[in-house]
């Protein structure tokens, strides 16, 4: 379910909620509105600006500039293993190159198993290679990893054996649906203005968390930290409201 709407009431939280289906888009008289004391919300700033709110215009703000989205993307496909040959003698871990694709990462399990899987590419950040990766069909992507990593690898010609390109697969996270982004960042100015409003919440009773509202965007302990000072936020306005 997509969330359509939210209006924070004096003393509940109203959240709207849409059908969807896989591609993300709305199915007719599916809507349902769920009301709560409190509300903490993992979505991204920038997609939650999107939805209808009753928001202050400082927070509608902070949502929309006082943050940073990063782009990124990734080409990956099954491989038979000829990084663990005696050549190369690679057992996991990353190459990294000074062209587009950025990075060449190698599975950390199943040595010496026949195949493995391979990332051939990992853009990311904002170089106009980056940003172009998301409109390219998924047969450009894979070809353009594998005439740069070919570079570093001859194996990665695919007229070498050592392919299976049937099985690639690539992904550009800023353009999933309910995604928008790779990760976020801030830049100094943003962490003291914008970062501070998101993370103070709106009425004692909305509040923000996931990787975005921590000081490790993009990495499971940052959204975990922030699920739990979200969660420190809620019990101290419930201890407020008991003593």
């Amino acid at each position: 379910r997509q969330v359509v709407e939210i209006k924070l009431q004096p003393n509940t939280v109203h959240i709207l909620h849409q059908q969807t289906d896989s591609s993300g888009n709305k199915l007719p008289q599916t809507q349902e509105n769920f009301v709560a004391d409190f509300c903490i919300a993992t979505i991204t700033p920038s997609l939650l600006h999107k939805i209808e709110n009753n928001f202050t215009n400082d927070f509608q703000k902070a949502l929309l500039y006082g943050v940073t989205n990063v782009p990124a993307g990734k080409v990956a496909w099954q491989a038979d293993r000829f990084w663990e040959a005696d050549k190369y003698q690679i057992y996991g871990g990353i190459s990294w190159t000074s062209d587009d694709i950025n990075q060449i990462w190698y599975p950390s399990t199943g040595f010496h198993n026949q195949r493995g899987i391979l990332i051939g590419a990992y853009y990311r950040g904002f170089p106009e290679s980056t940003l172009g990766f998301g409109n390219l069909e998924r047969a450009t992507r894979i070809k353009h990893a594998l005439s740069e990593g070919i570079k570093l690898h001859p194996e990665l010609d695919p007229s070498y054996k050592y392919n299976d390109l049937s099985k690639a697969m690539t992904i550009a996270w800023q353009d999933l649906p309910f995604q928008d982004n790779g990760w976020v960042r801030y830049s100094a100015a943003q962490r003291q203005t914008g970062y501070q409003i998101m993370l103070a919440g709106q009425q004692n009773k909305f509040f923000m968390a996931g990787d975005a509202m921590s000081y490790m965007p993009g990495w499971i302990e940052g959204a975990v930290g922030a699920g739990l000072l979200a969660t420190e936020n809620i019990l101290q306005q419930l201890t407020q409201t008991s003593s």
